[in-house]
């Protein structure tokens, strides 16, 4: 609103709407390890806060009818305790062309909180002044990820917003729809900081713990209210930050700090009977005689009605292949044990040279590019399209073989197409080479063929209805 209007700090608004809109926004973090809530401000008074770099409540900010409201310039506040992993939830509202701030994990080593911390936009995306792009709208990471128009309720209204920090994974709600998630400190991370005015000042968003602060330096008028905080268990570190980076130089093999894969629900499962063509390497019955031990010994995995579970050490195909179409239909135990790579763990090996990983990865976190469906080592899926543990769950390959020089140097590397329970999760994707633990290897001429692998992990995981069709050039069909 415009000066001189009435602006009411406390005016009522559809409280079942807020109550509603907070739960719904709040399903995604219970049971997660998080701690209790921690009121920081009740409406009664401000013990919880005080000035930047002083122990006193700036002047400016009043309790008005249970609300922390200010109408001029005031200096900023900030949180008495610091938090690192944690899930804040604050509802607030704004004046015409105001311009506010919540900033998280902020130090006092710099003469601003906004140098050190991260800062979640608030702004009334009308007529403030601000509003000429979206990396400084309502809900944006301020100057470094936009935010989406349509979420943000009309001057007067109350909002709510959730901050979820764990670790480098950050998110931003308002009003129950998730605006923005990001990974701190990752390559994208860096290059935005790098292209914003935070350039030139190196301890910005680099605590990760530290105070919560409200902004009040700018005009206008502004009220919180209902401003809570829990603690997040941390998370077990994902993966790995000291392995060499992959050729792109994006990200480093297995960096748990890559972003996780979006997930969808595939469609119900539909066992597909392989075509007249195609060579049956496991089938109804018993017969694993398609497949032998890494020494050439029998197969000693054991198979029953159709099904084989994996034993000890790999089993791989006795016949090569090159280009091929390939259907797996696999199941990770219904009883679940471990977690991240310790759960569900095997691979559909390629060549017995580039994985295609099996893992449990319904509600597993682990490190992208080494979860369900992964290039592993190199690529993440497109989408999570994992099913529940215990579940049958496909995925149906496409696979050109590299093309290699004497020398082993691909003059065209390995390319394939996955589609994991029937979800498009790598489209004509090159291998960089051979995949491997914490390394990706350089292609060698015995790369251009081989067999397929299936993978010991020590995790029982169940196989059935795997064919093979051979594939050659169009000018050889």
């Amino acid at each position: 609103m415009r000066r001189g209007q009435m602006w009411n700090a406390a005016a009522p608004i559809a409280a079942v709407a807020i109550v509603a809109t907070s739960a719904a926004a709040q399903t995604k973090t219970e049971g997660t390890g998080a701690g209790e809530w921690k009121v920081l401000f009740d409406g009664k008074n401000l013990d919880h806060w005080r000035g930047y770099k002083s122990d006193k409540v700036p002047e400016g900010w009043k309790i008005v009818d249970g609300t922390l409201a200010k109408t001029t310039p005031v200096a900023d506040i900030v949180s008495r305790d610091e938090f690192g992993d944690f899930e804040l939830s604050i509802e607030w509202k704004i004046g015409a062309a105001g311009n506010s701030g919540i900033f998280y994990r902020g130090t006092e080593e710099e003469d601003h909180i906004y140098w050190t911390g991260t800062e979640y936009q608030l702004l009334d995306d009308e007529k403030a002044s601000d509003n000429k792009t979206r990396l400084t709208c309502a809900g944006a990471v301020y100057a470094l990820y936009p935010s989406p128009p349509g979420h943000l309720k009309p001057v007067g209204q109350w909002n709510t917003t959730r901050i979820v920090a764990r670790g480098p994974h950050v998110e931003h709600w308002l009003n129950g729809f998730k605006l923005v998630e990001y990974e701190m400190w990752s390559p994208d991370w860096e290059a935005k900081v790098k292209a914003s005015k935070f350039v030139d000042h190196p301890k910005f968003g680099r605590a990760k713990k530290g105070h919560i602060a409200l902004q009040g330096d700018h005009e206008g008028e502004l009220a919180f209210r209902n401003i809570r905080i829990r603690e997040l268990a941390q998370q077990p570190k994902l993966g790995y930050d000291d392995t060499p980076m992959q050729p792109n130089g994006k990200w480093h093999i297995h960096d748990g700090a890559r972003p996780q894969p979006r997930i969808v629900t595939p469609g119900a499962m539909a066992s597909v009977a392989p075509p007249s063509d195609a060579i049956v390497l496991i089938g109804p019955g018993s017969d694993l005689s398609a497949w032998q031990a890494r020494d050439g010994s029998a197969a000693s995995w054991v198979m029953k009605d159709g099904v084989v579970e994996t034993g000890k050490g790999v089993i791989r195909t006795k016949q090569d292949f090159t280009d091929f179409q390939l259907h797996v239909e696999f199941a990770t135990p219904d009883v679940v044990k471990g977690d991240g790579q310790g759960r569900g763990n095997s691979g559909v090996i390629l060549l017995d040279a580039f994985e295609i990983q099996v893992l449990d990865s319904y509600q597993n976190p682990t490190y992208p590019d080494g979860q369900a469906s992964a290039m592993y080592g190199q690529f993440p899926p497109l989408v999570n399209a994992s099913r529940q543990p215990g579940a049958w769950q496909a995925y149906d390959i496409v696979f050109t073989a590299p093309r290699l020089g004497q020398d082993g140097t691909a003059q065209k590397p390995a390319v394939v197409t996955v589609f994991h329970n029937g979800v498009l999760v790598h489209h004509a994707t090159p291998f960089w080479g051979p995949t491997a633990h914490r390394a990706i290897k350089p292609y060698v001429p015995a790369n251009a063929k081989g067999p397929i692998t299936l993978q010991d992990h020590g995790n029982p995981i169940r196989y059935r209805n795997i064919w093979i069709r051979p594939l050659k050039a169009e000018d050889e069909t």
